[in-house]
């Protein structure tokens, strides 16, 4: 394993702005192999405030793709790295999950192999090989990963919005079971196990997807778009709720504060926040005060008070919600909205949301495309709707932003935005931010 500091860096991207309650404690780049180009994925963040990056290494002109973890202690110091060679991201950055820990500080990452199975891999806490497995399918990517305290993993993978499988394995890597998508759906309807016909679903939500929760007594949670399921560690469904049952053409999102359950879904009149309890019972039905846009997030605290996001080209619309709407906050683009990296809702309230933004640039006096520059910022509001803190960064593509307590860590690639592509003519870093908010 590969030990020491990775120096910190400071031309690849600019800092934006920083608030007097916002400190930058340090910033690293990963470059990967010489002639590569690199890209952070995602981050995951341990208990002990440690750092778990998933970089993409890649050289297009060789056809050469690499997996890289790379772990960082509370400092910013490179703990270990580890290679997956052949393995591309095969997924969506941004909307969905790579890599996360277990309670024993254990790593877990999934990614496609060449030829295109979906590999899923163990690695100790210190940076060693324990295990991987290979899920041969005709589905499309990993879309969400979770572990169920230190004896279970799980690996979500997906077709379209509404096809999905989820995989368990024990820690020692062991198939325990297999659940495809309850009542067989498929981006062109479901057929219902209970008999067997054949019925058309509703439209999901158009940002909707896949994706899972453990609560504290895990519990695990499965949202499969047209449906929300409670699953035993024997994968058996011990409770559900249909979209059509709760009265919603879908569930686009959901997050957890430990013992119950938030779900984003859209109405034939409005969007809803739903909360509901460990075994899918609704307890409070919110209405939402902003549309739909092309992306959204949300989170709830211990409180139930949710932080919610959503995405439309040129604007970013944000709210908080209790007992009713709190606030609503519109922030206007001066290019576009490229992607949401993250929302979070801190347990004294504050809201976090991470986004990446682009601008229009002037052609060149050769009339060819000039670079269209891109920025990163997270910007935090408390219960009032007041925007207290924002920072970002120039010319950094933010992929994945995660909040633990007060710090915030945000990962993705510094470089250039052109034309819909990264830069090819620079060497694009994978790089790590580790913010303070006070």
């Amino acid at each position: 394993m590969a030990n020491g500091k990775l120096p910190l860096i400071g031309l690849t991207a600019a800092t934006l702005a920083l608030s007097a309650c916002v400190i930058e404690l340090w910033q690293v780049s990963y470059p990967g192999p010489e002639e590569h180009q690199s890209g952070a994925l995602d981050v995951a963040v341990t208990d002990n405030n440690e750092a778990v990056l998933f970089v993409t290494s890649y050289n297009n002109e060789l056809n050469e793709r690499s997996i890289f973890v790379v772990k960082y202690d509370d400092g910013g110091n490179k703990l270990w790295e580890y290679e997956a060679p052949g393995i591309r991201q095969g997924s969506f950055p941004g909307n969905n999950r790579f890599i996360t820990t277990d309670t024993d500080g254990a790593v877990f990452f999934a990614g496609f192999a060449q030829g295109d199975p979906i590999t899923f891999t163990k690695l100790s806490a210190d940076g060693d090989f324990s295990w991987e497995r290979t899920i041969e399918s005709d589905f499309n990517f990993p879309t969400d990963i979770k572990t169920v305290g230190n004896q279970m993993a799980l690996l979500l993978e997906a077709q379209g919005t509404t096809y999905y499988k989820l995989h368990a394995y024990s820690s020692s890597g062991d198939h325990l079971w297999t659940l495809e998508s309850p009542g067989n759906c498929t981006p062109f309807g479901c057929a219902t196990e209970l008999d067997n016909t054949t019925a058309t679903t509703a439209p999901p939500p158009y940002a909707a997807k896949g994706e899972l929760a453990v609560l504290e007594d895990n519990t695990i949670i499965f949202n499969s778009v047209n449906a929300l399921y409670q699953l035993n560690a024997a994968g058996d469904i011990t409770a559900e709720i249909s979209a059509e049952t709760a009265g919603v053409s879908g569930f686009s999102d959901i997050a957890d504060n430990g013992s119950n359950l938030v779900a984003l879904a859209e109405t034939p009149h409005s969007p809803e926040a739903l909360i509901l309890n460990r075994d899918l019972d609704i307890l409070v039905r919110h209405t939402v005060e902003i549309p739909l846009g092309t992306l959204s997030a949300l989170d709830i605290n211990r409180q139930n008070l949710i932080c919610l996001a959503t995405m439309q080209q040129n604007a970013l619309d944000i709210t908080e919600i209790s007992a009713g709407t709190l606030w609503t906050r519109q922030v206007a683009s001066e290019g576009n909205f490229e992607l949401l990296a993250g929302v979070s809702v801190s347990e004294t309230g504050k809201c976090y949301v991470s986004a990446v933004e682009s601008k229009d640039a002037e052609p060149r006096d050769d009339g060819t495309s000039a670079d269209r520059p891109i920025s990163s910022k997270t910007l935090v509001y408390n219960t009032s709707g007041k925007l207290t803190d924002e920072f970002g960064e120039l010319h950094f593509l933010n992929y994945s932003t995660r909040v633990k307590g007060n710090q915030v860590f945000s990962a993705g690639v510094s470089g250039l935005y052109v034309d819909g592509k990264y830069n090819a003519a620079t060497k694009d870093s994978a790089i790590l931010y580790k913010h303070r908010v006070r």
